[in-house]
């Protein structure tokens, strides 16, 4: 993983539980380094490693619940780097941004070029959520992505969210979770069958055959080859004119 995700658990792993007990875990995790560089890559477990040394340091929740919170830390630190605006072009819902995941990991790979981003896509959704399933290559990282979700839909949307694990499957290297994401969709629903609803009333002005072939590059008259005739004669199919009249109207003059 990039050093920019173990940034954001320095920072935040500081600010929450002090320096002296932050101190204790890195020393438990066995955790040398304590200045990462944002685009150099480190080992993934260290991040898992330092989840269960909260959880045994702390004495308080389990390697999942830091986790998850390392999940809330990195939406929280990579605001400092602009990468919210990225979510927030997206769209104004929560949906749209979750179908946009993989766009986004596409545009910042040109920042961090061998990044092993996962691949999320939206199932399904309804007035009360939606499924999204998660697939990866990288084990463990299930509730850092919730972690990511909850504060995302807090942070960027002003919306609660709630998040459970529906499926788990792992076949070979791969992991695959299918999360159900409760929280209030109906907006995102309206604005859809608004849109679909604005496209369906469109009615578009009617043109005559001369207008039609003004919008053609090539000038149109007589048209002597059959092949082409016969191709011209199924794209205008729809116009509903008589095959015999369209071949005597087109001439195709190719540029010399």
């Amino acid at each position: 993983m990039y050093g920019l995700l173990l940034e954001s658990v320095m920072h935040f792993g500081q600010c929450e539980y002090g320096e002296d007990i932050w101190e204790r875990i890195l020393e438990h995790a066995g955790c040398k380094t304590t200045v990462f560089s944002t685009h150099l890559q480190y080992d993934d477990n260290i991040l898992i490693t330092l989840a269960s040394s909260c959880s045994a340091i702390v004495g308080k929740g389990d390697k999942e619940d830091h986790l998850m919170f390392f999940g809330r830390c990195f939406v929280r630190f990579f605001s400092n780097y602009g990468y919210d605006k990225l979510i927030r072009v997206t769209g104004r819902h929560f949906c749209e941004f979750l179908s946009e995941v993989d766009n986004l990991h596409s545009q910042m790979r040109f920042s961090f070029p061998r990044m092993r981003s996962p691949s999320m896509v939206l199932r399904s959704v309804d007035a009360d959520g939606a499924c999204l399933q998660y697939r990866s290559s990288r084990f463990g990282f299930t509730h850092y992505l919730v972690g990511q979700l909850l504060q995302i839909a807090r942070d960027l949307y002003n919306m609660t969210l709630l998040v459970s694990v529906k499926e788990e499957v792992i076949k070979d290297d791969t992991i695959a979770v299918t999360f159900r994401l409760d929280f209030d969709n109906r907006e995102f629903l309206q604005d859809q069958l608004a849109k679909r609803t604005e496209i369906q009333r469109v009615e578009l002005p009617q043109i005559t055959l001369q207008k039609l072939v003004r919008l053609f590059s090539l000038s149109l008259s007589n048209l002597p080859s059959p092949p082409t005739s016969f191709l011209l004669q199924s794209s205008f199919s729809y116009i509903l004119l008589p095959h015999d009249l369209i071949s005597p109207l087109f001439h195709v003059p190719f540029p010399s």
